[in-house]
């Protein structure tokens, strides 16, 4: 690995490029793509590992993750996980067909958070499963980024903790558009959730969580889905959310 540093390496990808092994980061790098980045076929691999690592930046350009000619289950656009794992930024990018999903932080139990991971500016639709899973985050925040047409949710996440969900837009996802599930003061502020499968925004055993100025439209409407959901403890709220051609449901 690099050196402790006061600031980062950086690498500049110019180009467009066949990727046929999975990329692992080190600490104090900041990768920049200036074009287009595609997952080779049959490589059945993660495209970027950021793992037990600090001070990781992507952005800029297009991570493609052909999830077409991919045989194996569960690849990632970009993986987050390890048990060290702190202060990244991944930002101003377009990714698209992953076999799994566009970015995903994972811990390997639910005790293990990653400090300080942002994720703003992210473009991230057509894939398997979810555009942006966003679990394990201790003070993370997820910021204007867009999520769509994915198999599962737009933007999703478990077991975070003081995270901000804020000005991001997730529509035509096969389930919910956002959806959080058992965390601790996850806020989802200035959010547009619409047209997707099942809820516009959804906190599953949550407490002390906060939905403030949000839309959710056309939205699948049934008995276990609406626009907005919020389900928790006693100290779970719900306000100033804007609903249109939907319900919300406040269940404790």
């Amino acid at each position: 690995n690099l050196p402790i540093r006061n600031r980062k390496y950086v690498i500049v990808l110019k180009g467009d490029f066949i990727l046929t092994k999975r990329v692992d980061l080190v600490d104090y790098v900041k990768l920049v793509i200036d074009g287009y980045v595609k997952l080779a076929d049959d490589a059945n691999e993660h495209m970027f590992n950021i793992e037990d690592v600090s001070h990781v930046e992507i952005c800029g350009g297009v991570i493609d993750g052909n999830k077409a000619n991919q045989t194996a289950t569960g690849l990632m656009g970009i993986l987050i996980r390890g048990t060290t794992t702190s202060d990244v930024w991944i930002h101003d990018i377009e990714i698209k067909n992953c076999v799994h999903s566009g970015v995903r932080s994972i811990g390997s139990d639910a005790s293990i958070r990653f400090k300080n991971v942002i994720i703003s500016r992210v473009v991230s639709h057509d894939h398997g499963y979810d555009g942006i899973y966003a679990a394990c985050l201790e003070k993370g925040l997820v910021a204007e980024c867009i999520a769509y047409g994915n198999g599962r949710h737009g933007i999703s996440g478990d077991y975070n903790l003081d995270t901000q969900v804020v000005g991001c837009i997730a529509y035509d996802n096969g389930r919910h558009g956002i959806d959080f599930e058992v965390g601790d003061r996850v806020s989802i502020v200035g959010c547009i959730s619409r047209d997707n499968g099942y809820s516009g925004i959804q906190l599953l055993k949550t407490s002390r969580c906060v939905v403030i100025a949000c839309i959710a439209m056309n939205n699948a409407l049934s008995a276990s889905a609406s626009g907005i959901i919020v389900q928790g403890d006693s100290t779970t709220t719900l306000y100033y959310g804007v609903v249109v051609g939907n319900y919300v449901d406040k269940a404790t």
